[in-house]
């Protein structure tokens, strides 16, 4: 109903913006549901964010600016009454973490602020950001209420009035909560590891458009994560190491230098094993299987910087030779289930066969042998 009706009125009125199909809003709304420990949960339908998504979205890049100007000014008015800096900041918190589409922990979010007193003066806060800010049930996994905007784009807008713009500043924004986080509440390991998960390790179609700067503000975030958390986190462990590896990547511009690429390899190697070390949490958790493909592919880059730098021969096949017992480990504790450690094992394979012109090559046994266990290994997985 909506679309047509903004349909009709920028037809009648000759509008400069082209209003998205009801199947375009559909997916938008699909992909702004927050992260619980539940699972998803579908953000608050508003008919500000219908508004803001039909009007906004098809407008010319010169008049956008004006008109989100003109719609926040409904949130502007709201939050002005906030004079209270402890409260205000509080909810800067609770809005980066919504862009993010996390749930907020009440304590976790206070404690850098309040320490653990519940404040009368955020209470009135909160009163004033009525249907913007809201309450979640308490959850005995958390064991803490929780608050959220009502829905993502209501954060992004109020931090945008804010001048917070980008997931870079947005983190910066967090960087208190971080280092006021505890190994004790349960809360506070669900929201950093959350934030590890889906923030600080890029999605696959993200990393093509990163640059060094990009990689750089993400791993300052996983050094500002508390020692006694941090490295007692499957997870954390887990995507840091990923960042570490992908960020030394030779396609990385402007490029890094390969004493420091090498550097990031051995690092990422050193917490995937801190984390395959460390005992598996009851319920929700990383599997060490998982962990042992990552711990592969880590060996396996770290091989071809190796290589890259000129290194001998013997510690190039150290590597390679350790890339494959993390595979076959991974493979063997999660026997055919595990694709993608099946498929990154074949792939490896194949890319080991592929000798640089001037490098020694395999002899003809080793790669016959490298050549069927790869085949056997896509059979498996078929």
């Amino acid at each position: 109903a909506c679309q047509s009706v903004f349909a009709r009125l920028t037809q009648q009125h000759q509008l400069p913006v082209i209003v998205p199909t009801f199947a375009e809003w559909t997916r938008y709304e699909e992909t702004m549901g927050y992260s619980t420990q539940q699972g998803h949960m579908p953000a608050s339908s508003l008919f500000w964010v219908a508004l803001r998504f039909f009007l906004i979205e098809g407008m010319d890049l010169s008049l956008r600016r004006t008109a989100e100007d003109a719609l926040g000014e409904w949130i502007v008015r709201r939050t002005s009454s906030i004079t209270d800096p402890r409260a205000r900041e509080i909810i800067r918190y609770v809005a980066a973490l919504s862009t993010f589409r996390i749930i907020a922990p009440l304590w976790t979010v206070l404690r850098p602020v309040f320490g653990s007193v519940f404040s009368s003066d955020f209470g009135d806060a909160l009163n004033q950001m009525d249907r913007i800010v809201i309450w979640g049930q308490q959850t005995g996994e958390l064991a803490d209420p929780t608050l959220r905007f009502s829905h993502p784009a209501l954060a992004v807008e109020f931090l945008r009035r804010e001048g917070f713009t980008t997931p870079e500043e947005r983190i910066r924004v967090l960087e208190p909560v971080l280092k006021s986080l505890s190994p004790g509440p349960e809360a506070d390991t669900w929201i950093v590891e959350s934030l590890a998960a889906l923030v600080l390790c890029p999605r696959y179609d993200e990393r093509s458009t990163m640059d060094a700067s990009d990689w750089g503000w993400r791993l300052d975030a996983f050094e500002v994560i508390p020692v006694a958390i941090r490295d007692q986190s499957k997870t954390i462990l887990h995507h840091w190491a990923r960042c570490l590896y992908l960020s030394a990547d030779a396609r990385v511009l402007p490029p890094i230098p390969i004493d420091e690429r090498i550097r990031r390899v051995q690092c990422a190697i050193d917490k995937l094993k801190i984390a395959t070390s460390i005992i598996r949490r009851h319920g929700r958790d990383e599997h060490p299987s998982h962990l042992f493909n990552t711990l592969g592919v880590a060996h396996f880059r770290y091989a071809h910087l190796l290589q890259d730098a000129g290194v001998n021969t013997a510690a190039l096949a150290e590597q390679w030779n350790a890339a494959c017992v993390a595979f076959q480990r991974s493979i063997d504790l999660l026997p055919g289930a595990n694709i993608e450690a099946l498929f990154a094992f074949t792939h490896r394979l194949i890319e080991h066969a592929k000798v640089p012109e001037g490098a020694q090559r395999l002899s003809l046994t080793e790669l016959s042998k490298d050549a069927a266990y790869a085949l056997s290994l896509l059979d498996e997985a078929e």
